[in-house]
């Protein structure tokens, strides 16, 4: 396993100024995708991406604990670095061991590798998680037109994200 630490995600984007998210490749490849950077900035992609994601969905908000619902297609994880060793190790044996593909959407507002190498998230789940990875920079941030999304949508600007 030493060696998975030199592994990059299959594509790698950060997201700063007028750079946006691929809507199409996180749909249609139905991949995984880690969003890192803040909180707010994250949220937002989330929000905008949800529409064109395959239900059911699950989603485990802040500190939640971790359910994971046999039905669901998706499954959005907010701050996953905050999963405790338990959990970590259920979601990863679970998506090893599932029959049906599914999505997995998450987000931490730090970089997750360094907490690998220090050994305080799992590394299989990193690499499980983190198909797509996208860094949100502290830029605007200024959504895509997504499918099923209104014509009039907002904007983020530096001072958004902030917060």
């Amino acid at each position: 396993m030493a060696g998975m630490l030199a592994r990059e995600p299959l594509a790698s984007r950060h997201l700063d100024s007028d750079m946006v998210p691929d809507w199409d490749l996180l749909t249609d490849a139905d991949c995984n995708v880690l969003f890192e950077g803040s909180r707010h900035a994250t949220e937002l992609l989330v929000a905008l991406l949800l529409p064109c994601l395959t239900g059911p969905i699950a989603w485990r908000r802040g500190s939640e604990p971790l359910k994971l619902a046999p039905a669901c297609r998706t499954l959005i994880v907010e701050e996953v670095g905050t999963l405790c060793a338990d959990e970590q190790a259920t979601l990863r044996d679970w998506l090893e061991h599932r029959d049906e593909r599914m999505q997995v959407v998450s987000t931490h507002e730090e970089a997750l590798l360094p907490l690998v190498t220090r050994g305080l998230f799992d590394e299989r789940l990193y690499y499980r998680l983190n198909v797509l990875l996208v860094h949100v920079g502290n830029g605007a941030v200024h959504p895509p037109a997504v499918r099923h999304a209104t014509s009039a949508e907002p904007t983020m600007s530096a001072d958004d994200t902030a917060g």
